[in-house]
């Protein structure tokens, strides 16, 4: 097995700064002294908390992608495929993710330039899903149910419980085959 790069050592101790103690406490020093590298290596790879920031929700947005593509892998063909992978993987949030993005999404609120890829890369799979869509309303609908229950969970704002929000993507999944001609 390969030996971590420096660079991903110190996006992982940003990580788990965010998920232990929040945004707000990933500073440099920080990062540093949490991945193992002395500031001036930390300034090689990232020369500003910003451009660290900016690293890290690409990262999530990648996850994100990745966990999208492997739950669609698992699907059978249908032409509702892009929708219900979508919809699982925003439905399959789990713990440490959501704290993850909502760390991340609280540190881009005062830098709101740095989700500009993230809101990129989600447009482009809204609109593979939309893609030849005879209802895209209807879709759209759905599209924005999932994110409903992937911000309220990312947000730690759950009204319902886990099983409550499991019930609900269910019936999302049921709809998106139902409209989305699977």
């Amino acid at each position: 097995m390969a030996a971590k790069s420096a660079r991903e050592s110190i996006l992982e101790a940003a990580e788990a700064i965010v998920v232990e103690q929040g945004a707000s406490f990933m500073t440099m020093d920080a990062v540093a002294a949490r991945a193992g590298v002395s500031k001036g290596g930390l300034i090689y790879h990232f020369p500003s908390q910003e451009s660290l920031m900016s690293a890290l929700i690409q990262r999530f947005t990648e996850h994100l992608q990745q966990r999208r593509e492997a739950i669609r892998a698992s699907l059978p063909e249908s032409p509702a495929r892009d929708l219900v992978s979508y919809i699982l993987a925003r439905g399959d949030c789990a713990a440490e993710a959501c704290r993850m993005g909502g760390g991340l999404m609280a540190a881009a609120m005062r830098a709101p330039q740095l989700v500009e890829p993230a809101k990129a890369a989600c447009k482009k799979t809204i609109e593979q899903i939309m893609q030849g869509a005879d209802n895209r309303s209807r879709l759209m609908v759905l599209v924005l149910a999932a994110d409903c229950i992937w911000l309220i969970r990312l947000l730690g704002m759950q009204a319902f419980t886990d099983e409550e929000l499991g019930q609900m993507r269910d019936e999302i999944v049921k709809l998106a085959y139902e409209w989305g001609g699977g």
